[in-house]
Formats: C-alpha cells, structure tokens, sequence
C-alpha cells in the first residue's frame, strides 16, 4: 500500500514530459482531419489526442449528500491508514 501523502499530484507533475496541456475550450472536432478547433478560433492538429472534459467541485453538495447517507446508513465509510 501507498502512503497517504502521495496519493495527490499535480497535472503538471503526471503528464508526459512530451505531451502538451491544453486549458482551452473546443468549439469544433474534425477527427478525418485530425483537427481541433478552439473557441479562440485557433486550429490545432494532432497526432493522437486525449480529451479530458471539465468538471466542477461542489463540496457543498457532497457534503450534504454524504450526511444524509451516512444518517440513513445508505454507505459506510472506511478510512484506513498505515505507518
């Protein structure tokens, strides 16, 4: 088992050191020209190409989601540490 404290990493620090973070939006996908084209108008083509869609983090919801589960003992929570 891993330690607790490496189970976190920054994108930066997992990415390939030849792969390329794009933090933009698409506004078009043309894959038989292996092209993408941005909401800023710029066009990028690739060789191969991972999409990661966005997400937002509502800990507000999850929060509450996860009091009422645990009230109603609809989950069980296990947390388990090791030196």
């Amino acid at each position: 088992m891993k330690p607790f404290d490496i189970t976190a990493n920054s994108m930066k620090d997992v990415l390939p050191k030849k792969a390329d973070w794009l933090k933009t939006k698409v506004a078009s996908l043309d894959p038989d020209s292996n092209k993408v084209t941005t909401t800023e108008g710029d066009d990028i083509t690739y060789e191969h190409l991972v999409i990661a869609m966005g997400f937002e983090l509502h800990y507000e919801w999850v929060c509450s989601h996860m009091l009422y589960a645990i009230k109603h003992h609809l989950i069980i929570m296990f947390f388990f540490f090791s030196d």
